[in-house]
């Protein structure tokens, strides 16, 4: 039987030869495209480097980067300062960039696309909450009056004035009338900014 002093000294042991393999451990595991590309065929590799860079132009056009580290190794290649291999490896790495941009803008498109439905969602649910409510609101000499919200051109929140509810409750008896109180007037008076209350 075992005392409990070795079997305390043997875990001690285990754990530290597991932390010592962790710290050892790669934290980034990203493959590096310069050594997985390996050219076995040059032709065939040629070939393909031509069509991929012909696929990615729109994404390589819309770095500020890429077509001129591109032009640099053709340039570098004409020149023979590189080999035909070296040449594909680094075109496959500007390309593997290029691709990953391309990802990574697309996924933030996705997620900004996502949160202006959300918010859209959110403001036509507070448009249908805030129009028509009828509130009690109260006048320049205090007295309180009641009034009724509206949204007008889907951004501007104003309440209805007493005189145009007037003239619309008389224009529905059948009896023309018309409002001392100009649209511009209106406007400007009632209007409250809807993105101010939401």
């Amino acid at each position: 039987m075992e005392s409990p002093s070795s079997v305390d000294s043997r875990e001690m042991w285990r754990e530290s030869s597991v932390d010592e393999f962790l710290s050892c451990f790669p934290r980034d595991l990203t493959a590096d495209v310069r050594v997985t590309c390996h050219v076995v065929n040059p032709r065939r590799s040629k070939a393909y480097m031509r069509g991929l860079i012909v696929s990615l132009e729109f994404e390589i056009r819309s770095t500020k980067w890429a077509a001129y580290f591109l032009q640099i190794v053709h340039n570098a290649r004409k020149e023979k300062r590189f080999a035909l291999r070296s040449a594909i490896s680094v075109k496959w790495a500007i390309c593997a960039h290029v691709q990953g941009e391309a990802h990574a803008r697309q996924h933030q498109q996705k997620r900004m696309d996502l949160t202006l439905q959300r918010k859209m969602t959110e403001y036509r649910v507070a448009l249908q909450c805030v129009a028509g409510t009828s509130v009690v609101k109260y006048g320049r000499k205090g007295k309180p009056h009641a009034t009724t919200l509206c949204v007008e051109n889907g951004d501007t929140l104003r309440w209805t004035s007493k005189l145009l509810a007037h003239a619309t409750h008389i224009a529905v008896d059948g009896v023309a009338a018309t409002t001392t109180m100009g649209k511009k007037r209106v406007k400007a008076k009632n209007a409250i900014p809807l993105a101010s209350i939401l």
